[in-house]
């Protein structure tokens, strides 16, 4: 009961959290908020355009960001899909604010 309790409230937290800031910042929070734990490899079948639906932007705004995510190792992209290959990584690089 007590491991069911703190796993709840280790995602009611993650909900108040702040999903502002720079696009790439919101599109981490996405995938950070969408993961069970934030580590391993982790498949997101999402299409740009409603990912862009989501973070509040255009389709071509998110694509670059991602191409720009890839480029750094962080994830590979195909059609309707994006693969992250170590969430740990993103992780990292967008620690939680407050």
């Amino acid at each position: 009961m007590n491991m069911v309790s703190n796993r709840a409230q280790q995602l009611y937290e993650r909900l108040w959290r702040s999903c502002t800031g720079t696009l790439e910042e919101r599109i981490a929070a996405f995938m950070l908020l969408h993961a069970e734990r934030p580590c391993g490899p982790k498949l997101l079948k999402i299409h740009m355009k409603e990912l862009a639906g989501i973070v509040g932007c255009n389709r071509t705004s998110v694509s670059t960001v991602l191409k720009a995510m890839q480029e750094k190792g962080w994830l590979s992209m195909r059609r309707g899909e994006v693969e992250i290959p170590q969430l740990e990584k993103i992780a990292a690089a967008f620690p939680p604010k407050g």
